[in-house]
């Protein structure tokens, strides 16, 4: 049985991704960082999992059906900060205010994804608008930067109107993402 890692997300705009490319270049040199490529920032919107490949035409006629059902609409975000916990944190991200049509829309999908009985791991925490820019290597033993460093505070937006299927290869350098299928609202 075959399996493949997958994640449904949204991808930011030009102007996003160029904003976010300006903000690693100028505050992200430090060693301790590895910073997420251009070609991999997403704001995920449901992580799956490893998924059974016999699953995938169930997985793409749920996302075809509920992109149909949503027209595109505007997501924001206010501030660059370590995270989820900056006191501990794991990553460096690009925070955002979840509008509703998001999470009318991550409801949607994993109530389709569960009567479908597709399995894919349930997040338990409440849903975070974010896309990672950079995450800080496990075996850091370097101070990292203070958090005013590092925090920015912007307003930045893009009309989202996609969902993508996505697909992560984890490797040594780190996860490596490949857009399977994009489902405009």
């Amino acid at each position: 049985m075959t399996y493949q890692r997958l994640f449904i997300a949204i991808k930011p705009s030009l102007k996003v991704l160029e904003a976010i490319e300006n903000y690693q270049e100028a505050n992200l040199k430090h060693p301790t960082f590895r910073v997420t490529e251009t070609e991999n920032l997403h704001l995920t919107i449901t992580f799956l999992g490893y998924t059974k490949k016999e699953e995938m035409p169930k997985i793409i006629e749920i996302l075809k059906d509920l992109s149909q059902k949503y027209k595109p609409f505007e997501i924001q975000f206010d501030f660059f900060n370590y995270g989820p916990n900056p006191k501990s944190p794991r990553l460096i991200w690009l925070e955002g205010k979840a509008p509703a049509e998001i999470l009318s829309l991550k409801k949607d999908l994993e109530q389709e994804l569960e009567k479908n009985k597709i399995l894919f791991n349930k997040e338990k925490r409440d849903f975070k608008v974010h896309i990672t820019v950079a995450r800080i290597k496990k075996d850091n033993k370097i101070p990292l930067p203070p958090a005013q460093d590092i925090q920015k505070k912007v307003k930045l937006k893009f009309l989202a109107n996609s969902l993508v299927l996505m697909e992560s290869h984890l490797k040594p350098t780190g996860a490596q993402y490949s857009e399977l299928k994009i489902f405009n609202f």
